[in-house]
Parts: structure tokens; sequence; C-alpha cells
């Protein structure tokens, strides 16, 4: 069962077997947490999208390390406290290219090829990259 919200989430029922695109199932951006008190996952369509136009950028597989999480799984791993990643709207992901070059490819702000990306994050020393489809007119730029 999917239901929408806002026009910018999709809810879904956790454990769906739904392909959201092209390159990306559901079980992707699905929260590992063991408790049988999650039993959905929220994803934003522009997060889809965006995960989507980077898997096709890149040319290789894209492997999403967090998606979406529960408040309780965000703070279990010591999540900000209104992280993107509890509204279904940011991925954490690595992939086997440079990262610090997609990084500053999706930072260049004279070529904005991911209108929906506007938060980028690079975490070098954990290799990934974090991206979220907040509601912003800037982009929100970091190296943690």
């Amino acid at each position: 069962m999917t239901l929408h919200h806002d026009n910018r989430i999709l809810i879904y029922d956790k454990g769906e077997n739904i392909k959201l695109s092209e390159n990306f199932n559901l079980w992707e951006f699905e929260d590992d947490l063991e408790d049988e008190s999650n039993h959905f996952t929220l994803v934003s369509p522009y997060l889809i999208t965006a995960m989507q136009q980077i898997r096709s950028t890149l040319g290789v597989p894209v492997r999403i390390t967090s998606g979406f999480r529960t408040a309780q799984k965000n703070g279990s791993i010591g999540g900000a406290t209104k992280s993107y990643h509890t509204k279904g709207m940011a991925a954490d992901w690595t992939a086997k290219v440079d990262l610090l070059e997609f990084y500053r490819t999706i930072t260049d702000s004279h070529f904005n090829r991911f209108p929906f990306i506007k938060g980028v994050g690079y975490y070098p020393t954990r290799n990934f990259i974090h991206i979220d489809v907040r509601d912003s007119i800037g982009r929100s730029v970091w190296v943690g």
C-alpha cells in the first residue's frame, strides 16, 4: 500500500518489493531497525529522482548506506535532531568512484544538473556523500 503525503513524501509499507526508479528499489531506502513498531518507510519522490540522476550520471552502481530513519534509529546512531533522514528527504550513499570529484560536480554553482538536491555533505573519512531535498532556495554544502 502506498499513500501520498503533502505531494512531497510517499509512505510505503515496510518490506514491500517496489521498484522506485530504473536502478532503485524501496528496500534500499528503508532503515534496518529490527523494532516491530516500524511498519513504514517515507521517501520523497524528489529524493528518488535525485538518486536516479546521480546513478545515471555516474554510470556505476550506487549503494545507499542510509535512507529513511525512524526517530529511534536516528537517535541511536547520533543523527541530527531534525535530520532530513527522518522525513524521507535524505540519503547517504557511496559508489566506486572518486567521491570528492563527484561532490565537486554536485556543488558546482556554475552547472547545476541536480536541481532537487539542496543539501550536500561529503564525508571523506567515512567514504560517503549525504544529499537531501530540503525546501530551500539555496544549497547548503559541507565537508564532514
